[in-house]
């Protein structure tokens, strides 16, 4: 007979609760389905012996007989899920707390933003009002490529001859 392995002395009783649980489920199916035990065990393919141990929620008993008696159910799609990492909530909240603090610690590149939203992280306005002129913020790279670029103050382009989105001015011939 093989050693008993320790994991199974240190098993936390939920977790024995919720075996025990599963093997009375199998139980219960097998039952419905007017199979008798020789015969259920055949099509698992273990002993009765073994099959009364499953029944009883046996953690000894290894995941392949349990994973076929919830194949001869039709259940076996499910077990992927079980620990499938969309439901894995400790990780995914591990995931946020890591990502907002790396958030935090880099700043915020101006370069990546809109020029209003530059604007008002530099100096606080909301927006560019009525005659406001951008200032250097609007002088990105990506800012310039739809500004008319013959002005040679780039301070006095606004904020919409500076969009990206902005139509170059034709030239005159």
């Amino acid at each position: 007979m093989s050693k008993r392995s320790n994991a199974l002395e240190s098993l936390p009783s939920a977790v024995q609760a919720q075996l025990r649980d599963l093997g009375e489920n199998l139980a219960i199916a097998r039952k419905r389905r007017r199979e008798t035990r020789k015969a259920w065990a055949e099509r698992i393919g273990v002993s009765e012996p073994t099959l009364m141990r499953m029944e009883k929620g046996d953690p000894s008993v290894s995941m392949g007989v349990y994973a076929t008696a919830l194949w001869l159910m039709g259940r076996a799609s499910s077990l992927p899920d079980l620990a499938a990492p969309e439901h894995d909530q400790a990780a995914l909240e591990d995931a946020v707390r890591v990502a907002k603090s790396r958030a935090s610690r880099k700043p915020v590149s101006i370069y990546r933003l809109s020029p209003s939203e530059a604007l008002q992280r530099l100096d606080g306005s909301k927006a560019f009002g009525p005659g406001m002129r951008a200032s250097a913020v609007t002088t990105a790279p990506h800012d310039l490529l739809g500004a008319d670029l013959s002005s040679s103050d780039p301070g006095t382009r606004t904020a919409k001859e500076s969009s990206p989105t902005a139509k170059p001015k034709s030239r005159k011939p």
